[in-house]
Protein backbone atom coordinates (compact mmCIF):
# COMPACT_ATOMS: atom_id res chain seq x y z
CA UNK A 1 0.00 0.00 0.00
CA UNK A 2 1.43 3.21 -1.00
CA UNK A 3 2.20 5.30 2.12
CA UNK A 4 1.63 8.92 0.08
CA UNK A 5 -1.14 10.23 -2.30
CA UNK A 6 -1.74 13.70 -4.42
CA UNK A 7 -4.39 14.78 -5.33
CA UNK A 8 -6.45 13.78 -8.65
CA UNK A 9 -6.34 17.63 -10.20
CA UNK A 10 -5.38 20.54 -8.80
CA UNK A 11 -5.06 23.42 -10.69
CA UNK A 12 -2.88 25.44 -7.67
CA UNK A 13 -0.64 23.97 -5.76
CA UNK A 14 -1.66 21.66 -3.18
CA UNK A 15 -0.89 22.08 0.24
CA UNK A 16 1.72 18.91 1.92
CA UNK A 17 0.66 17.13 5.01
CA UNK A 18 3.69 14.87 6.53
CA UNK A 19 2.32 12.46 8.59
CA UNK A 20 4.74 10.59 11.17
CA UNK A 21 4.44 7.65 13.34
CA UNK A 22 6.31 4.58 13.90
CA UNK A 23 3.00 2.42 14.66
CA UNK A 24 1.56 1.72 11.22
CA UNK A 25 -1.79 0.71 12.59
CA UNK A 26 -2.46 4.66 13.28
CA UNK A 27 -0.28 6.06 10.20
CA UNK A 28 -2.24 4.24 7.49
CA UNK A 29 -6.12 4.86 8.71
CA UNK A 30 -5.02 8.20 9.89
CA UNK A 31 -3.36 8.99 6.11
CA UNK A 32 -6.44 7.78 4.69
CA UNK A 33 -8.97 9.67 6.62
CA UNK A 34 -7.16 13.03 6.16
CA UNK A 35 -6.97 12.51 2.31
CA UNK A 36 -10.74 11.88 2.46
CA UNK A 37 -11.17 15.07 4.71
CA UNK A 38 -8.94 17.09 3.01
CA UNK A 39 -8.88 16.07 -0.39
CA UNK A 40 -6.96 18.84 -2.09
CA UNK A 41 -3.80 18.41 0.16
CA UNK A 42 -0.87 16.05 -0.57
CA UNK A 43 -0.32 13.36 1.88
CA UNK A 44 2.49 11.87 3.12
CA UNK A 45 3.35 9.49 5.76
CA UNK A 46 6.51 8.42 7.26
CA UNK A 47 6.87 5.67 9.64
CA UNK A 48 10.38 6.90 10.93
CA UNK A 49 11.84 10.51 12.27
CA UNK A 50 14.80 9.96 9.43
CA UNK A 51 12.25 8.94 6.86
CA UNK A 52 10.11 12.24 7.57
CA UNK A 53 13.56 14.21 7.75
CA UNK A 54 14.71 13.46 4.26
CA UNK A 55 11.49 14.05 3.10
CA UNK A 56 10.83 17.15 4.43
CA UNK A 57 14.73 18.17 3.09
CA UNK A 58 13.07 17.89 -0.42
CA UNK A 59 9.29 19.11 0.18
CA UNK A 60 8.35 22.40 1.45
CA UNK A 61 5.87 20.83 3.91
CA UNK A 62 2.76 22.98 4.90
CA UNK A 63 1.67 20.33 8.26
CA UNK A 64 3.10 17.90 10.58
CA UNK A 65 1.22 15.84 12.22
CA UNK A 66 3.44 13.51 14.54
CA UNK A 67 3.49 11.05 17.23
CA UNK A 68 5.30 12.19 20.57
CA UNK A 69 6.86 8.84 21.32
CA UNK A 70 8.80 7.29 18.71
CA UNK A 71 12.04 4.99 18.68
CA UNK A 72 14.51 6.94 16.73
CA UNK A 73 13.66 10.48 18.32
CA UNK A 74 10.67 11.97 20.05
CA UNK A 75 8.24 14.54 18.05
CA UNK A 76 8.95 17.06 19.96
CA UNK A 77 12.80 17.01 18.60
CA UNK A 78 11.54 16.51 15.38
CA UNK A 79 9.59 19.52 15.36
CA UNK A 80 12.21 21.31 16.82
CA UNK A 81 14.13 20.45 13.42
CA UNK A 82 11.58 21.52 11.11
CA UNK A 83 10.61 24.91 12.97
CA UNK A 84 14.28 26.14 12.36
CA UNK A 85 14.15 24.86 8.17
CA UNK A 86 12.92 27.15 5.81
CA UNK A 87 9.22 25.80 5.13
CA UNK A 88 8.67 26.19 8.80
CA UNK A 89 5.68 24.05 8.79
CA UNK A 90 2.69 24.53 11.17
CA UNK A 91 2.31 20.99 13.39
CA UNK A 92 0.00 18.94 15.59
CA UNK A 93 1.59 16.44 17.65
CA UNK A 94 -0.22 13.22 18.98
CA UNK A 95 0.23 11.72 22.27
CA UNK A 96 -1.09 8.99 24.05
CA UNK A 97 1.55 9.38 26.98
CA UNK A 98 0.53 12.91 28.84
CA UNK A 99 3.94 13.76 30.22
CA UNK A 100 4.01 16.86 32.74
CA UNK A 101 5.23 20.18 30.98
CA UNK A 102 5.20 18.64 27.48
CA UNK A 103 2.23 20.80 26.34
CA UNK A 104 4.32 23.97 27.78
CA UNK A 105 7.39 23.23 26.20
CA UNK A 106 5.90 21.87 22.43
CA UNK A 107 4.74 25.25 22.11
CA UNK A 108 7.27 26.98 23.33
CA UNK A 109 10.20 25.13 22.44
CA UNK A 110 8.86 23.05 19.17
CA UNK A 111 6.13 25.69 18.20
CA UNK A 112 3.32 23.10 17.92
CA UNK A 113 0.20 24.37 16.86
CA UNK A 114 -2.08 22.07 18.67
CA UNK A 115 -2.07 18.49 20.92
CA UNK A 116 -4.50 16.02 20.57
CA UNK A 117 -4.32 13.34 22.88
CA UNK A 118 -4.61 9.50 21.61
CA UNK A 119 -7.09 7.99 20.79
CA UNK A 120 -8.79 11.32 19.22
CA UNK A 121 -11.62 11.88 16.87
CA UNK A 122 -10.47 11.67 12.92
CA UNK A 123 -12.83 14.83 12.12
CA UNK A 124 -11.59 16.75 15.02
CA UNK A 125 -7.68 16.16 13.83
CA UNK A 126 -9.17 16.90 10.07
CA UNK A 127 -11.38 20.01 11.51
CA UNK A 128 -7.49 21.51 12.99
CA UNK A 129 -5.47 20.53 10.16
CA UNK A 130 -7.84 22.54 7.61
CA UNK A 131 -6.93 25.99 10.01
CA UNK A 132 -4.01 25.35 9.84
CA UNK A 133 -3.67 25.04 6.36
CA UNK A 134 -5.88 27.72 5.93
CA UNK A 135 -4.09 30.02 8.14
CA UNK A 136 -1.08 29.43 6.45
CA UNK A 137 -2.24 29.98 3.67
CA UNK A 138 -4.06 33.21 4.25
CA UNK A 139 -0.11 34.36 5.46
CA UNK A 140 1.04 33.21 2.46
CA UNK A 141 -1.03 35.86 0.85
CA UNK A 142 -0.15 38.40 2.94
CA UNK A 143 3.39 37.77 2.80
CA UNK A 144 3.91 37.93 -1.17
CA UNK A 145 1.04 40.49 -2.60
CA UNK A 146 0.56 39.61 -6.51
CA UNK A 147 -0.12 43.46 -7.60
CA UNK A 148 3.13 46.04 -7.08
CA UNK A 149 2.67 48.45 -4.42
CA UNK A 150 3.16 52.30 -5.61
CA UNK A 151 5.69 54.48 -3.83
CA UNK A 152 4.64 57.21 -2.12
CA UNK A 153 5.65 60.61 -3.56
CA UNK A 154 7.09 63.63 -2.18
CA UNK A 155 6.09 67.02 -3.21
Amino acid sequence: MPLHTRPKSSKQESPIILIVDDELDVLIPLAEILQALIPHASIFAAESVPKALEFASRESVDLVITDYRMPDMTGEELLVILSQSVARPASIMMTAFPIEGLAYRAVNDSHVSAILSKPFDAAIMAEKAIQLLESRAAMKIKSYPTTPTKKASVA
